[in-house]
């Protein structure tokens, strides 16, 4: 008589799908630590251009506390560069470099304002210019792109 047996023992099949699940584990892990690590880099760094952007906009406020006529001596609608050493702050006219790989300027406008002191476009019929108000672009240029910071500007002692 001859009887069957019954082997026990893992099959070759049941290894691949073994180490197929596995593999397919690890990549996706391995996928996601690059995702994240990616994601932080680049929230680090716009982080970081967002802040020299808000530094750039503070000392040309710094600058206008000072004094206006210092604003005021700006060209308008021309790129224009700060000048930041530990003896002083000022306008320069070579671009700043910060960390070899954010590049910061800035941008004065004028500010036109209508009949009402509302503060209006260029084109708008009746509008003047408000020689107490400059309008202030800061740039960053950086490795993920540029971040722009945009306010206004008044001369305070005149008001």
């Amino acid at each position: 008589m001859v009887r069957a047996t019954r082997e026990s023992g893992v099959t070759l099949i049941e290894v691949i799908v073994g180490v197929s699940v596995i593999s397919a584990l690890l990549v996706a892990i391995g996928l996601s630590i690059t995702a994240y690590m990616d994601a932080r880099e680049n929230l680090l760094t716009r982080t970081k251009a967002m802040y020299l952007a808000e530094e750039g906009y503070e000392i040309i406020r710094a600058l206008r506390d000072n004094d206006w006529n210092t604003i005021d001596a700006i060209a308008v609608d021309t790129t224009q560069y700060l000048d930041v050493s530990p003896a002083s702050v000022g306008v320069g006219v070579s671009p700043e470099i910060i960390d070899s790989e954010y590049r910061r300027s800035f941008i004065v406008r004028e500010v036109y304002r209508n009949g009402s002191d509302d503060i209006v476009a260029s084109t708008t019929a009746g509008a003047t210019v408000d020689d107490g108000s400059r309008e202030i672009s800061v740039y960053v240029a950086g490795p993920a792109g540029t971040t722009t910071m945009q306010a206004i500007l008044a001369n305070v002692r005149a008001i």
